[in-house]
């Protein structure tokens, strides 16, 4: 997970809502999580 601070740049880069912003990052790192397991027992 991101730290606070990355998600303030995420959220004030793409001009979104800060809680936008976390459930955003929230589905991308559940998303990545098993593809980056499977990378590593590759």
């Amino acid at each position: 997970m991101p730290n606070p601070q990355n998600l303030l740049i995420f959220a004030q880069t793409f001009n979104i809502d800060v809680d936008l912003a976390a459930s955003i990052v929230v589905k991308t790192t559940l998303v990545l999580l098993p593809l980056r397991a499977m990378a590593v027992t590759r």
